[in-house]
């Protein structure tokens, strides 16, 4: 069971463009807002000569949390109260940078606790790690494409189709919210966060 919950978080955290929330609106508002108070937002990092922006940055970081909260909220729904902390070791009700991480969870994660210490996390918190998957999904991606733009290929018209649809079940949600899209980008995954960041 742990092992088919590794895989299935770890596609998620590597390879989801659109997160999907359960909770209502004004529970989703407050938690994103006490969130984006004590999130760490980077100037401008480069690792290995790629550059990641604060924006990029924040989104990756929003979206794997948001994953987790969706997640352990499923979880406690359908098995009871407590177990989305007994099998994903998250607790959706409290602040990631209020809860220790610990290395329990790499088997969830793919992340162990001495990996986080080495960016500087001396007590590394569920936010460190949630900071951790962050950097490295942007810079895995943008890796990608920066050896696909070397070698001259580009998007299929599949790969495009992709991108609409993502935008458009954004777009849907956002509607749903009664907001714009970028109203509803920057409430769910931070300042500056728009659709031309998105794409």
């Amino acid at each position: 069971m742990k092992k088919f919950i590794a895989i299935l978080l770890s596609f998620i955290m590597l390879f989801s463009f659109v997160a999907c929330g359960t909770e209502e609106k004004d529970e989703k508002t407050t938690k994103k807002e006490a969130e984006q108070a004590e999130v760490k937002s980077p100037a401008d990092i480069v690792i290995k000569d790629i550059e990641i922006s604060t924006e990029e940055y924040k989104y990756y970081y929003y979206m794997i949390w948001s994953n987790y909260y969706s997640y352990c909220m499923q979880y406690d729904a359908y098995m009871g109260v407590g177990s989305g902390v007994q099998y994903l070791g998250f607790d959706y009700t409290k602040s990631p940078s209020e809860q220790e991480y610990k290395d329990d969870y790499k088997d969830v994660t793919g992340i162990t606790v001495a990996e986080l210490q080495k960016m500087s996390a001396d007590n590394p918190t569920w936010a460190d790690a949630f900071s951790y998957a962050a950097i490295n999904n942007v810079v895995q991606i943008k890796y990608c494409v920066n050896k696909a733009n070397e070698q001259g290929l580009t998007l299929t018209d599949a790969d495009k189709a992709k991108i609409e649809n993502n935008i458009e079940s954004l777009c849907a949600s956002a509607t749903q919210d009664g907001s714009s899209l970028d109203e509803y980008l920057c409430a769910n995954y931070g300042d500056g966060i728009t659709e031309n960041v998105i794409r």
